[in-house]
């Protein structure tokens, strides 16, 4: 009993000593974050900071705060800070001038940042605050390849970010969410001028948040590299939501995806909610240097042209009523559903379309050719032809075809007589099982409506049977009715003039009338006629 009593006084005591040392060690920080505090609202000395080479070659001095937490208020002194260690700095109020943060945490709230935030596997919460940077990036967020944790976070909410070449620079296994946020990259004398320079990082812009870069709003590249312990090929998918937003390149593509280093780029794109990607150059996005970029469009209208160069891959989903004004070069797979539209300004070539419910549209000026190495779905065609010249737009699938169409087919000439015309190729394809018609039945090309015809693996507008069209037929009967309808009109007169005639007396007078024509003519015309009306006037004898 007793040497179980001294175990255990043994055991209190070291605990009593554990918990001295925790409370001694906790005390020792807090006097030395207080220490630092006061210095940092006192103004630091020149002695006491310390030096940091910026990327232009210039040297920095700089707070240092190492471990500890301080807050920068709207009274305390303009200055600079390196962040290290799990270090903490609250920008409350306050301007500060540049902000280095390794693996610690800047929180800014109704502040401002004069010369640019850099982030190095650290976090960073900015709200209503101004960060900027006339000689170099706005923000950056960075990483160290071997650490625990690599790559930097920054969420900003309703805020303005602005800095000379990039606005805000994602690298690896980074992560930037705009919110309700302004951010502009403009260029400098060696030109760029990015908002968003993504390299192997996650961005995120929702709730009418504006990028734009004097370039581009947003440059994807990539952003691998090598691990220095071992050399291993360390790369990340970059994915990139615009939600809301707007993203704008002043003089060149909304959004550009290039520069290879160690992998080809393989990047995700979604573009949602009314979202706008706006250029100077009319290309909303660019992928060039053996990338690949999945692009998702879903209830967003974009005007402008998707362009990939010959070594890259460009696949394209139009969904929930998305809309696309444009031109698709060297696209490898479209995909149109929910009520997706693509409404075409030129001849346009994709290796794959599916469509599921969605529509593609003939535009611009003249006619045009969509070419296909396969179609697969369905949904409908929106088409011109120009029956009296034989011209016309053309679907023409160098491969297999296989879905249900529909064919909306519009003339843009006058109107054509023969009945032996020459039947105008609407659809060629190279085989499959796929079914084209015309929506209704026929078409209507002015006074006739005409037939679509399957000849082999290919559809024609044909001149056989044609019958008047229905917009024809009520013209005429139009025309026939108004006979008509003057004749019961005067009918009512030559009963007023007879009662005149009879009575000898004036006076005011009204009738009523009403009749039902069932028309049967000559050309085959036929029409129905109701009317009703009411005649009234004032006579009186001369």
């Amino acid at each position: 009993m007793v040497s179980y009593r001294k175990s255990n006084v043994r055991n209190f005591r070291s605990c009593i000593l554990q918990f001295s040392v925790l409370a001694a060690g906790a005390l020792v920080a807090a006097q030395v974050s207080a220490d630092i505090q006061r210095k940092v609202n006192a103004g630091y000395q020149g002695d006491e900071k310390i030096a940091v080479i910026l990327p232009n070659g210039e040297v920095l001095k700089a707070i240092p705060i190492n471990g500890d937490s301080v807050t920068v208020g709207p009274q305390t002194p303009f200055d600079s800070y390196v962040v290290s260690n799990r270090g903490v700095i609250n920008v409350n109020g306050g301007r500060v001038g540049t902000v280095y943060a390794t693996q610690s945490t800047v929180n800014i709230e109704s502040g401002s940042v004069e010369n640019g935030l850099h982030l190095t596997d650290s976090v960073s919460n900015i709200h209503g605050a101004v960060v900027s940077n006339d000689s170099g990036f706005g923000i950056s967020l960075g990483g160290i390849i071997d650490s625990d944790k690599p790559g930097s976070e920054a969420s900003i909410f309703s805020s303005n970010v602005s800095g000379l070449e990039v606005g805000i620079a994602v690298g690896l296994w980074g992560e930037l969410n705009l919110v309700n946020t302004e951010l502009h990259g403009a260029a400098s004398q060696r030109g760029r001028g990015q908002g968003i320079l993504s390299s192997g990082g996650n961005v995120f812009i929702t709730q009418r948040s504006h990028v734009m870069g004097d370039l581009n709003g947003i440059n994807i590249t990539d952003g691998s590299a090598r691990g220095s312990s071992d050399g291993s090929l360390i790369g990340n998918k970059p994915y990139t939501v615009i939600n809301d937003s707007i993203v704008e390149g002043l003089t060149g593509a909304a959004i550009r995806v290039d520069q290879r280093v160690l992998f080809d780029i393989d990047a995700d794109i979604a573009v949602q909610n009314h979202s706008e990607l706006l250029s100077g150059n009319g290309n909303l996005l660019e992928v060039a240097d053996s990338s690949t970029v999945n692009l998702n469009v879903d209830n967003s209208t974009l005007n402008g042209n998707l362009v990939a160069d010959d070594t890259s891959t460009l696949k394209v989903t139009l969904q929930n009523g998305a809309q696309l004004n444009g031109e698709i070069i060297n696209g490898n797979t479209l995909a149109i559903t929910s009520g997706g539209q693509w409404q075409m300004q030129g001849d346009n070539a994709v290796k794959s379309l599916s469509m599921q419910g969605g529509s593609v549209g003939f535009g611009g000026e003249g006619f045009h050719t969509l070419s296909l190495n396969e179609l697969s779905g369905s949904g409908t065609f929106g088409m011109r032809v120009d029956l009296d010249n034989g011209v016309g737009d053309l679907i023409n699938v160098n491969g297999q075809a296989s879905g249900q169409f529909g064919l909306r087919v519009r003339n843009t000439g006058v109107e054509v007589i023969s009945a032996d015309m020459q039947p105008l190729k609407v659809v060629h394809t190279e085989g499959g099982d796929a079914q084209f018609s015309l929506l209704g039945g026929r078409v209507d090309l002015g006074a006739y409506s005409y037939l679509l015809e399957q000849q082999g693996n290919d559809w024609f507008v044909v001149g056989r049977d044609k019958v008047i069209s229905p917009s024809t037929q009520s013209a005429l009967a139009l025309y026939s009715a108004a006979p008509a309808i003057w004749m019961s009109e005067l009918s009512t007169l030559r009963s007023r003039m007879g009662e005149v005639r009879a009575s000898g007396q004036a006076g005011g007078w009204m009738r009523a009338y009403g009749s039902r024509l069932n028309a049967t003519t000559s050309d085959g015309v036929d029409y129905r006629q109701k009317q009703s009306g009411l005649s009234l006037g004032a006579d009186a004898p001369v």
